[in-house]
């Protein structure tokens, strides 16, 4: 049996961290949720190969595109990385991408994050 694709979700607001990770159990992930940047940092650093690292972009301890980036060094094999965020700038989306991340606002369906996931 295959195992299961594997994805990371980081947003400080428990309830619309859950909300996400949920939303990636429909879609067959399994999922990892973290409130706290720091912390998942840590845990991507150490646990291998990851398909997606879902993240909030308006956290107090570190932005979604420098938590991107700090994952992308720590953990090479991240697969996709996916900044969310529910007030940003005209410009983010396109940050984002020049860093080769997506981006997706808030809130969204899920047939809008199955749509940024890689197959």
């Amino acid at each position: 049996m295959k195992p299961k694709p594997t994805a990371v979700v980081v947003d400080d607001v428990e309830a619309v961290g859950q909300v996400s990770c949920r939303l990636l159990d429909k879609l067959g992930y399994q999922t990892t949720l973290f409130q706290n940047p720091i912390e998942a940092l840590g845990y991507l650093g150490a646990c291998g190969r990851l398909d997606v690292l879902l993240t909030d972009h308006d956290m107090p301890e570190i932005a979604g595109l420098q938590m991107a980036r700090r994952a992308k060094e720590a953990n090479p094999d991240i697969r996709q990385i996916i900044i969310v965020c529910g007030m940003a700038d005209d410009l983010m989306p396109e940050r984002a991408s020049l860093c080769g991340f997506e981006f997706l606002e808030k809130p969204f369906r899920a047939h809008e994050l199955a749509r940024k996931i890689k197959p």
